[in-house]
């Protein structure tokens, strides 16, 4: 009874009537039996002229309409009552700053919510766990976070002492969703359409930007922006973590962040970790060096007073053993700071 009254909140109005039809009974009922004075009742032996059977026939028959008669009421309650939509979801009633807020995390119901439709996905690549998934005229990426992904405990144990990670989903789904939104006073980032927690998984559905992706463009000023994207971030008093031209695309002009995953509050150990990771990253993954050479100008060039701090960090103890752990690309991050002063 108690879970149905907390789920139920017209429980709390039947309940009183339900109170009200049986005192009116008793009313009824009592003249009957006898009399009723300063709160007691008198049974009157005149009235009462039963056999002993007939008297545990009729209890018997009054506890059994009584039990019918509350389990039919319990069981079709729910039905005609329905539940407070704010106590068994608390996050689908919150009015979120953007999109919907859902505790439920399944692919389909997100696609359903946004698109009408189930939708096709498609995985955008075999590194990322987004996916694209188009409706009618429209494309939206759901992206999924998961328990023990190993990038990020592999991440977390190269950045101990420079940049802590988030591990689990419902973590990083909701610092994603607070970042998309604070960093676009900087930096322009996708609209936020649903997330959905729960507490083993979580998902987003967000706005799909179309545009080059910086890591596979040839144009060395698209390199150049996605350095001053990582500048503009850092400036604004912010982090990424995990930066990396992956997660930046041109589109009609103008760059985008499509990653916030580990965002977090700007520090000069922060900023280095980050210069670190998207160099490292964008060179391990093919990225010629003279391209990446352009992010990194246009990254010095936008961070203004910042980068003799961050340039100091990048050669100190915290950041070193990630950039020690590639010997090549180390000489050569360490050759290309020297030429920049």
């Amino acid at each position: 009874m108690s879970r149905h009254a907390a789920t139920h909140a017209c429980y709390f109005s039947l309940t009183p009537q339900l109170l009200e039809a049986l005192s009116q009974a008793y009313e009824t009922y009592l003249p009957e039996v006898g009399d009723a004075r300063d709160g007691y009742v008198t049974i009157s032996p005149s009235r009462v002229r039963v056999s002993l059977s007939s008297v545990f026939a009729s209890l018997f028959k009054t506890v059994l309409t009584a039990v019918g008669s509350a389990g039919l009421y319990f069981w079709l309650s729910p039905r005609a009552c329905g539940p407070s939509p704010l106590l068994l979801d608390p996050l689908a009633v919150i009015m979120p700053e953007e999109g919907l807020i859902s505790g439920r995390c399944e692919l389909v119901e997100h696609l359903s919510e946004v698109l009408g439709n189930s939708g096709e996905c498609r995985r955008s690549s075999l590194l990322f766990s987004a996916r694209i998934c188009e409706g009618g005229d429209e494309k939206v990426v759901i992206k999924g976070y998961a328990y023990a992904v190993p990038k990020w405990l592999i991440a977390g144990l190269l950045s101990l002492g420079a940049y802590p990670f988030r591990q689990t989903p419902s973590g990083r789904a909701s610092n994603e969703y607070a970042h998309f939104i604070a960093l676009r006073r900087v930096v322009r980032t996708p609209r936020v359409l649903g997330l959905c927690i729960s507490p083993l998984n979580a998902s987003m559905a967000r706005e799909y930007v179309e545009g080059e992706v910086v890591m596979n463009s040839k144009d060395p000023g698209a390199w150049e922006a996605g350095g001053e994207v990582l500048a503009r971030v850092h400036r604004g008093g912010f982090a990424l973590g995990d930066p990396n031209p992956g997660n930046i695309v041109i589109s009609g002009g103008e760059a985008y962040l499509i990653d916030a995953e580990q965002a977090g509050r700007f520090t000069p150990v922060k900023g280095a970790w980050d210069l670190a990771v998207y160099y490292y990253y964008s060179r391990f993954f093919g990225a010629p060096r003279d391209l990446v050479a352009e992010s990194v100008r246009g990254y010095v060039k936008g961070v203004g007073g910042l980068w003799n701090e961050v340039k100091k960090e990048l050669l100190g103890p915290r950041v070193a053993p990630f950039i020690a752990a590639m010997p090549p690309f180390m000489v050569e991050l360490i050759e290309l700071l020297k030429g920049l002063g």
